[in-house]
């Protein structure tokens, strides 16, 4: 009988339930450590980071894709739970993790008090190689292109259309993607490109997204950083946003 980690920042859970997920509804697990403590973050997903290795003997490479992500993810109590591995099984997720399809009871738990502290030694005990942003990874496309491929094919898997609403909080995370997305969507029929003002629509109905469920989306400071690094002149606007606090308007894109 073997061993799996499942990382939360949920406090005394006796059973995993499976729940939904990108690949179906499942409890997802890992007999590697480190990734579960990288994944006990209370937030962050394919457009906020990467995590990866290129062969077994090597670190996990953790890098940051979007300005501020680690202090986002990481800057939390959380805990490490051992199961055992009877029930899971490999469906090729693309990662090093095993799914069960059924309730897994927890064997025990570890209390990590700083989630950062935690990353951070198993950076010194070579374990992760740390990229903070905006160091790039030279295996990663130094255009993002990664990025936009990703939600492609996530949206074929899932078998919907990629409209310009679907790519609404990529081009918001990542704006500087905007005229490679306006490029590489050319030939979709009925995608209107992006324009610059639709940052400042998207931005504001993500706003909204935080204001209402601030455990739903983390990143806006992320979005906000990278919009005046590259677009000094939406600053007063932005921040007249983020001020905002009445909700009475209903927002929602309307591309």
């Amino acid at each position: 009988m073997g061993r799996l980690y499942h990382g939360s920042t949920n406090d005394n859970i006796e059973v995993l339930e499976p729940r939904e997920s990108t690949h179906g509804k499942y409890v997802y697990a890992t007999p590697y450590k480190e990734i579960a403590v990288v994944f006990s973050a209370k937030a962050g997903d394919d457009l906020t980071f990467s995590f990866f290795r290129n062969n077994q003997d090597g670190p996990w490479q953790l890098v940051e894709r979007v300005p501020k992500a680690f202090d986002a993810m990481f800057n939390t109590k959380s805990f490490l739970y051992m199961v055992n591995d009877e029930t899971f099984k490999d469906i090729h997720t693309g990662f090093a993790e095993v799914v069960s399809e059924v309730p897994v009871p927890t064997l025990s738990k570890e209390v990590i008090p700083n989630l950062f502290t935690k990353v951070d030694e198993l950076v010194k005990e070579g374990k992760i190689e740390i990229y903070r942003y905006p160091k790039k990874h030279p295996d990663l496309p130094s255009n993002d292109i990664d990025l936009l491929n990703g939600e492609l094919k996530r949206a074929k898997r899932e078998k919907r259309p990629v409209t310009k609403e679907a790519l609404a909080r990529l081009v918001l995370l990542h704006p500087n993607m905007m005229d490679l997305i306006n490029e590489k969507m050319a030939d979709v029929e009925g995608f209107e490109p992006f324009k610059k003002e639709d940052l400042l629509e998207i931005f504001e109905v993500f706003s909204k997204y935080q204001r209402e469920r601030p455990d739903k989306e983390m990143f806006l400071q992320s979005a906000y950083t990278s919009l005046i690094e590259l677009y000094p002149e939406f600053k007063d606007k932005l921040d007249s946003i983020i001020n905002k606090t009445d909700l009475e308007e209903e927002k929602t894109l309307k591309f």
